[in-house]
């Protein structure tokens, strides 16, 4: 479901909206599990030519085609079904990846109108060290496989991941969010 405006308020305070996706190894073999699951799955439905249906499953499966296939050439990386590639060489960098995408989304579209959205909210950002300990090991990760990134390119986003870590340390401390980081 696409929105813009804010989650809709049936994800309110469910665990969508208190974890960030897991950017991880493990993580990323999950999504692309789940991808060639899916892809398969929509290769069984059929619509009647012509119809609105046939064009959206038409888009579907194309969107999850490309995703599957560029998740199947390049190990390295994350699989993106909705970039117009398909595939994000680099999982995190200066000026994109979940570090920057994340709270930039939680900001501008998670809703907190209710005690249980809010909980949500709080958890979510209490969830930002696993999401960084996860992308950092999907980095180390896509180095082993050969994909390494340019050195400046990782400076600034190394300094990014660490000011992102000490400044939720220091939100949780003025919250008085007890977390373990």
């Amino acid at each position: 479901m696409a929105v813009y405006a804010g989650a809709p308020s049936a994800l309110g305070g469910t665990a969508a909206q208190s974890r960030f996706d897991d950017y991880s190894p493990a993580g990323e073999a999950r999504l692309r599990a789940v991808i060639a699951e899916e892809r398969a799955r929509l290769l069984e439905v059929d619509c009647f030519a012509g119809s609105r249906e046939a064009l959206q499953l038409a888009v579907a499966r194309a969107t999850l085609e490309g995703a599957h296939d560029t998740g199947s050439r390049f190990a390295w990386g994350h699989v993106q079904p909705f970039w117009f590639s398909g595939h994000i060489p680099y999982v995190a960098s200066q000026i994109s990846g979940p570090h920057i995408d994340g709270p930039g989304w939680m900001i501008a579209q998670q809703s907190v109108k209710s005690a249980a959205e809010g909980e949500a909210y709080v958890a979510k950002i209490a969830d930002s060290g696993r999401m960084v300990d996860g992308l950092v090991a999907k980095i180390e990760a896509d180095v082993a496989l050969g994909c390494v990134p340019p050195a400046l390119l990782m400076a600034s986003t190394r300094d990014q991941l660490l000011s992102h870590t000490v400044m939720l340390h220091l939100a949780m401390l003025k919250a008085g969010v007890a977390a373990d980081l």
